[in-house]
């Protein structure tokens, strides 16, 4: 009994030992067939492996936005060839999380990056670096699209404050400690919008114009910084022309300058929709065609001209070595992205902080502030959203916080139970209208809709999803004003208005028609000069009498004056139409009775 117990002891040593001895080699065998998963190796030579292994059409197929789910931010990876999906977060204020599986959407809200360029504190960017990293990688994103590098220079750039500031050497001074914060984690930064993207209006198709100096010195100095100093993955070309030339086949900006001048070894991606050509951007530069909407122009297109020389290989292979150098080298092939619940009040404390260095109080003379708590009786607090949970800028850059507390809320709890707070909303809840040119929108309080009851005020909308009122209104509501900007504003997370106004449905996203009726009464007796600022058709009539008559492939604003009696009401209509295909659907609606 013995003897045998002590045989199948060392026949248990023995087969411990072979298996010892034979694992490393099994291991070895396994990655003959992907020796590029050895981690031990550069991030070159890693690259190298994996490119010869690859055909021509597996290539095409990587350097090309192609799978549209969770509208169109992820680009699908090769499971065969062990390359991981990259999955794309909008930012720069934040990680924007479009997949409703992943944490209820939801995540830490961050001061809008002007507010960060306000502190003038290198720490403090890098602090916001580090959690956009953190939340990117636990949210299941392998690359951040920021940060905005876009110099705030005009008073029409309506995302503004998505960037660091107007100024070149404090941008860079901040983005670099921003990106290297965020690649501390297996994440890509991409910086945005190559080049000279500084205004909405009309961004898709405005030619910006600029001297090569002012180029080199001003609009593309942050870029250079985050290049040499931060090692940054990735750049967004733009949607629109640079001297003439379409920024995402702009091989000036692209290649000479970017690649060749400023020693950019990253990809440089296309922003979404804003590559236009196949040959045309390939040869100037543009690596990554993101999602485009409907289509975009590589894969078969691309594929075809490298068959027919147009493009080379080279170029495909440099595209694809672009990407791949980057995702081997900050750790996305070995470090795969996960789910993990991000640490909401931690992370809430993070920013909080960033918020209050980036504040600037009014100058104190009497000593006024801090408030003395023991003295007060009452506060008065006055705004339309004061005592919304958060205020934020719509777009790209939107995200779902946490938690919130609002300004109402915090003051409330400031000051405790025995000071009295009264609240007044004062004005109508902030539009996504607000950002039109053009005359303030009329305030609710001098509008009535149709049969109105108990003091309502505004107007009567009705909403048809085509061009011409045809038939019953799908949708008929009050509406405060008549105030509205919708498409790229009016997609599920994009909406940064106030929660306090209904949100339109995205049916009337593309063509669409409505009709506003009601009346308005003048405050008091006097001259007034009604506006309405449409992209489309729009007409504004007056006691059935047309004032304004608007017919515009651009936004207009058309005014007209007259004369008001207090305590007088006069019916208005107001009815516009996103007219034919290639107008104002191709933006969304956009129009404000002023």
């Amino acid at each position: 009994m013995k003897t045998n117990t002590s045989m199948k002891f060392q026949l248990a040593i023995l087969t411990l030992v072979i298996s010892l001895l034979i694992t490393p080699f099994n291991s070895v065998a396994a990655q003959t067939n992907q020796p590029w998963m050895e981690s031990s190796l550069s991030a070159e030579d890693r690259t190298e492996l994996l490119l010869e292994k690859m055909t021509l059409e597996e290539k095409v197929t990587f350097v090309t936005g192609n799978l549209n789910n969770y509208y169109g931010f992820y680009n699908a990876g090769m499971e065969d060839l062990g390359i991981p999906a990259l999955t794309m977060a909008d930012g720069p204020a934040g990680i924007r999380i479009a997949n409703p599986e992943v944490q209820d959407k939801k995540s830490t809200a961050l001061p809008a990056p002007i507010a960060l360029a306000a502190t003038w504190d290198t720490q403090a960017a890098k602090t916001y670096g580090e959690l956009l990293g953190n939340e990117a990688y636990n949210t299941t994103h392998n690359v951040v699209l920021g940060p905005g590098l876009d110099i705030a220079r005009f008073p029409w750039g309506e995302r503004n404050f998505e960037s660091l500031g107007e100024d070149p050497f404090l941008q860079s001074e901040l983005a670099i400690p921003y990106v290297n914060g965020i690649q501390t984690y297996p994440v890509m930064a991409t910086a945005k919008h190559y080049l000279l993207n500084n205004q909405e209006t009309d961004r898709f198709t405005i030619d910006s114009q600029a001297s090569e100096r002012a180029i080199q010195e001003v609009y593309a100095r942050p870029f250079s910084e985050v290049i040499e100093n931060a090692d940054i993955s990735s750049v967004m070309c733009s949607f629109n022309q640079v001297n003439g030339v379409s920024a995402c086949e702009n091989e000036t900006i692209l290649t000479t300058l970017l690649k060749d001048q400023l020693d950019f070894d990253g990809f440089v991606m296309s922003d979404y929709g804003a590559n236009l050509s196949t040959v045309e951007s390939a040869n100037a530069g543009l690596d990554l065609e993101t999602p485009g909407t409907p289509m975009g122009h590589w894969e078969d297109k691309l594929l075809e001209a490298v068959k027919d020389g147009k493009v080379s290989e080279d170029r495909i292979d440099d595209m694809v070595s672009r990407m791949l150098t980057e995702m081997f080298s900050k750790g996305l092939f070995d470090q795969p992205v996960q789910n993990n619940q991000i640490p909401a009040a931690k992370h809430g404390e993070v920013a909080r902080e960033i918020a209050e260095q980036s504040m600037v109080l009014m100058k104190n003379e009497n000593k006024a502030l801090p408030l003395n708590q023991d003295e007060l009786d009452s506060i008065a607090v006055i705004g339309p959203d004061a005592d919304n949970a958060s205020a934020a800028g719509g777009g790209s850059s939107l995200v779902i916080p946490t938690y919130t507390v609002s300004p109402l809320e915090g003051i409330k709890n400031q000051v405790g139970d025995d000071v009295e707070v009264n609240y007044s909303a004062g004005t109508d809840p902030i539009s996504t209208g607000d950002i039109l040119p053009g005359p303030s929108a009329i305030p609710s309080s001098l509008l009535s809709p149709v049969d109105a009851k108990d003091n309502e005020t505004g107007l009567t909308g009705e909403y048809w999803t085509n061009i011409n009122w045809e038939g019953d209104p799908t949708l008929v509501r009050t509406e405060n004003q008549v105030n509205m900007n919708l498409g790229f504003y009016n997609y599920e997370g994009l909406n940064g208005q106030s929660p306090k106004l209904e949100k339109m449905p995205t049916d009337f996203n593309r063509e669409m028609s409505a009709r506003w009726t009601g009346s308005i009464n003048a405050p008091k007796t006097g001259e007034y000069v009604l506006s309405l600022s449409s992209l489309g058709t729009g007409k504004l009539y007056l006691d059935d009498e047309l004032l304004i008559d608007n017919n515009s492939k651009d936004l207009v604003t058309n005014k007209k004056e007259i004369s008001l009696v207090e305590g007088e009401k006069h019916e208005v209509r107001i009815e516009y139409s996103t007219g034919e295909s290639g107008d104002a659907q191709d933006f969304g609606a956009m129009i404000r009775f002023g």
